[in-house]
């Protein structure tokens, strides 16, 4: 992304009437008014050969422009200034994997037009202590795990390119017109009120909602959503960002059909984000791949999660599915495969129910783990008398009905599996399948007004149909409507509806069937139907 730095110099104060003209590169090309302008680099009487140098002897309200070359300096900027390079591509800021590279420690300080690289593992690009600053027009790279941090309020960070991920854990910031290659940007718990709008992830949407509800995103590379209401993420293929999906103190939501791959995130559900569902999502070779944080009520269901986490310095091992004072989630149907760490970790978090997941190959290199941990009150089977399978279970299963004699004890305390599933066998079981509306009643315009007697509904204008369907093993891919053997709509998202709006004023008959099927990933299905009376 290319663009002028017009922007910038128009916050620098003009203080006197007269101007100085400055022969500036590609992102700066225009004529500054200051009450002081200080020169580093180039071959002018006077000009700084370090960036820190023209610092330590700015004022309040200066200007230190800084000249095509490569400093190699960690800076400390604790003066109302604005820092403004020749141009972003050429002016670099190279910090030595020293630490922190550039550091903003007090109000009201404006930096453009540099590359700002090479701060250290521990360290970051560009930190915020300070608010009310501008940073535009830069490019961050090379900078070894570290990003930009900011936990002060009233920042903006705009038209920049980021290789490295951007945090923000405070309010009222502007995030915009910025571009994320191999990165993203991460919200953290308690934040809002930002503006975060026009961004890219690798060249792809960064979609973020705030107090929004009932919509759908079907396109972009990140999705964040801050205090929403009904939203569906659905069909999205997410890879190589540090971030894929966050959700902030949002509730009803639903994530479907989401591929993850090569994320250090990959879903975050935190800050009382309740009564969610995930369902269908696949999520590959990922450090983090889901991670809620009290968060309750929330569905976790039909989802495989395949050679996740791995061997790092900083983060260690990691866990599929890491809870941290969640309760009454409910986790059934998932695939674990080959996860470096726990498949699924549990502290301070009690409730919780765990069937019919599949839990393999467990990696135990270098450390001996088990497939879960979990120190607190949780259930690892159904109410209907069946857990999970786990191919590391060593107890004997006489009887031959499936379940194994012994219970499976779970690391961290006192809970066990006490219906172990002993071998994966073939789905051969179709799907369950309800339909709950309508039923023998009287419906207008999709209100019901009373029970009837007769054998069918009664119904004048639309109705939704509603549908409950539920697949316990191989999962339930879609939900199909028939109306007199048409299909009408196809439907792999619950809740399971359809709205039948077609007019039946003029037909010769008023009699027809609604026929509901489902699927399931196998190839198994069932159906019911009902006969109606439908009238408008």
């Amino acid at each position: 992304m290319k663009n002028n730095l017009i922007s910038i110099f128009t916050i620098v104060l003009l203080v006197l009437s007269s101007s100085i003209a400055i022969a500036t590169g590609e992102n700066t090309n225009l004529s500054i008014a200051s009450s002081n302008i200080l020169y580093v680099g180039g071959t002018g009487i006077g000009n700084y050969s370090k960036i820190k140098d023209a610092m330590d002897n700015a004022s309040e309200g200066d200007t230190i422009f800084v000249f095509n070359g490569t400093y190699y300096e960690k800076l400390v900027i604790n003066k109302s200034v604005s820092l403004v390079g020749e141009d972003k591509y050429s002016t670099i800021i190279d910090g030595l994997r020293l630490g922190e590279t550039v550091r903003i420690e007090n109000d009201h300080v404006n930096i453009s037009g540099f590359t700002i690289r090479n701060s250290s593992k521990y360290g970051n690009a560009l930190i915020f202590v300070s608010e009310n600053n501008n940073v535009s027009n830069n490019l961050f790279s090379d900078n070894n795990k570290g990003g930009i941090q900011c936990h002060y309020d009233n920042n903006t960070l705009t038209n920049n390119q980021f290789y490295f991920h951007v945090s923000f854990g405070s309010n009222n910031n502007k995030i915009a017109n910025n571009t994320f290659t191999n990165c993203g940007l991460f919200i953290e718990d308690g934040s809002a009120s930002n503006t975060v709008v026009n961004n890219t992830v690798n060249n792809k949407p960064l979609a973020y909602l705030e107090d929004k509800s009932d919509l759908k995103i079907n396109f972009a590379e990140e999705v964040i959503l801050v205090n929403c209401e009904n939203i569906t993420i659905e069909n999205l293929d997410i890879f190589n960002t540090s971030v894929a999906i966050e959700i902030l103190n949002s509730n009803n939501c639903k994530i479907y059909n989401v591929s993850i791959k090569n994320i250090v995130l990959g879903i975050y559900l935190g800050y009382d984000s309740n009564n969610n569902s995930l369902h269908k999502n696949e999520i590959n070779e990922c450090m983090h791949p889901m991670v809620l944080r009290k968060s309750d009520g929330n569905i976790i269901y039909n989802n495989k999660f395949n050679k996740n986490g791995w061997d790092d310095e900083i983060s260690g091992y990691a866990q599929a599915i890491d809870f941290g004072s969640s309760n009454n989630n409910t986790v059934y149907g998932n695939d674990f495969v080959r996860t470096s760490g726990w498949d699924v970790y549990l502290s301070n978090s009690n409730n919780n129910m765990f069937y019919h997941n599949n839990f393999t190959e467990s990696v135990n290199f270098p450390h001996e783990y088990q497939h879960v941990y979990d120190s607190g009150n949780n259930y690892w089977n159904s109410t209907y008398g069946e857990g999970n399978y786990w191919d590391d279970y060593t107890g004997m299963d006489e009887n031959l009905d499936g379940i194994g004699d012994a219970p499976y004890d779970i690391p961290g305390g006192d809970n066990q599996d006490l219906y172990p599933i002993v071998e994966l066998e073939e789905d051969l079981n179709p799907p369950t399948i309800e339909i709950t509306q309508p039923k023998k009643a009287f419906y207008l315009f999709n209100f019901k007004k009373m029970n009837l007697l007769l054998d069918n509904p009664l119904i004048f204008g639309r109705i939704e149909i509603q549908v409950n369907a539920m697949d316990y093993e191989s999962g339930l891919k879609h939900v199909e409507f028939y109306i007199d053997d048409e299909l009408k709509f196809t439907d792999g998202v619950e809740p399971f509806t359809y709205m039948w709006k077609e007019h039946s004023l003029f037909s010769s008959t008023h009699k027809h069937t609604i026929k509901i099927v489902a699927y399931d990933y196998t190839g198994n299905s069932n159906y019911k139907e009902i006969t109606v009376r439908k009238y408008l």
